[in-house]
């Protein structure tokens, strides 16, 4: 578990930690402390936490977001607000990045794994 200075507790599922192909993948699930949302086309989309599947380079310090789920209660219960499926475009991490410690935590656990 890890949180952050904007209210957000974020949680890597160790479950969900798999290593492929010289990549590590998992599920992050962060919960916030303020709902969040937007509108598309007239509908609006509130969540109050989010699931991501991420896809991890741990030797060239990059990821890319796979999947995103948010949905209306923490922890990744109630009902699902909104769905992205849409794979994103590699992005390079900084120390200052939301996903510096998640990504230190998962390529340190994938390496201790068979």
């Amino acid at each position: 578990m890890f949180k952050n200075d904007k209210g957000r507790t974020v949680y890597v599922d160790t479950k969900s930690i798999v290593k492929k192909g010289g990549h590590v993948f998992y599920s992050l699930l962060t919960n916030l402390s303020v709902q969040q949302g937007f509108e598309i086309n007239n509908v609006s989309y509130r969540w109050l936490s989010y699931i991501l599947y991420i896809k991890v380079d741990c030797s060239y310090f990059r990821y890319k977001i796979l999947r995103k789920r948010f949905f209306e209660r923490p922890t990744g219960n109630g009902r699902v607000t909104y769905i992205d499926n849409k794979e994103q475009k590699w992005v390079f991490l900084t120390t200052k990045s939301y996903f510096f410690k998640p990504f230190n935590f998962s390529c340190k656990y994938a390496k201790g794994m068979k």
